[in-house]
């Protein structure tokens, strides 16, 4: 499944070509439309018998309020099953459902869409995930690990992000984004002080004749953490390819482009849906 997909994305890519932006885990650019989204992600580990609904179904909304701001939300539900687990000299299952952290936060959009528009985005993490829900979490960090703020249970992040496109034609877009996550633990016997994290990501997007094909490079430095300067760095990368129509539908696969991650990626579907 891994290979045909990671084949299929290529194919699809780079017989296309590179602009309407249809993300896969950069920031969604703000519009003057509301827009509502579902992606769902799921791990692609060979030795875990993960069952055909697990994964992480990630809702997200964009609303215009006033002026160039726009409410933005997202909520993450955890459906985890994993069977046959090699455990103490014997096999167990695991499962379980939960809501991982919610977002809320403001979208600035762009004066002009002109050939260059920039949006940016403040916004917070609540600690939504129950504690009691330890696995849930550890599944969401694994299956999306650029996005931990999202699983991390006592845990409040405060997020921000620059995101800037270039229009180079009609068919064609380059796009950069990044900023600054502050993550407070909200335990009080939480051996963390709390963490300074970096994002950033760039990405290009082409469009032919009703379809996308997208490529996006996105990491995360871990700018307090202890470890070697070089292992505070988590990279990865993700191809996919969708259909421009009144809902959006794309389909892509995330893999790491760190050793300390192994070779396990993440597959993902999304729906975009821009209300009039």
């Amino acid at each position: 499944m891994k290979k045909i997909t990671i084949l299929v994305c290529f194919v699809f890519l780079f017989s296309a070509g590179f602009v309407h932006a249809q993300n896969f885990f950069t920031q969604d650019f703000a519009q003057e439309k509301t827009s509502i989204s579902l992606r769902y992600i799921r791990p692609d580990i060979d030795s875990y018998d993960i069952t055909q609904f697990s994964g992480i179904y990630d809702f997200s909304m964009s609303l215009p309020l006033f002026g160039r701001l726009n409410l933005v939300t997202s909520l993450p539900l955890i459906i985890e099953s994993i069977r046959n687990i090699n455990y103490k000299n014997g096999y167990i299952n695991t499962g379980g459902n939960a809501l991982g952290n919610w977002f809320i936060g403001a979208q600035l959009r762009p004066a002009n869409y002109s050939k260059s528009p920039t949006s940016y985005t403040l916004g917070v993490f609540l600690p939504t995930i129950p504690a009691q829900n330890y696995e849930q979490s550890m599944f969401g960090i694994a299956s999306g690990g650029l996005e931990v703020q999202k699983y991390m249970i006592d845990n409040l992040t405060i997020y921000t992000n620059v995101s800037k496109k270039y229009y180079l034609n009609e068919d064609v877009s380059l796009a950069w984004e990044g900023g600054p996550e502050i993550l407070i633990p909200t335990n009080n016997n939480s051996v963390r002080n709390g963490d300074l994290y970096i994002h950033y990501g760039f990405s290009g997007v082409v469009n032919y004749s009703g379809y996308f094909g997208a490529a996006e490079l996105t990491g995360v430095a871990l700018t307090t953490s202890s470890a070697e300067f070089s292992d505070r760095f988590y990279n990865f990368a993700s191809l996919g390819f969708g259909v421009n129509a009144a809902l959006h539908p794309s389909i892509f696969y995330q893999f790491p482009l760190n050793k300390t991650l192994g070779n396990n990626g993440v597959f993902g579907l999304k729906l975009n849906l821009q209300v009039e």
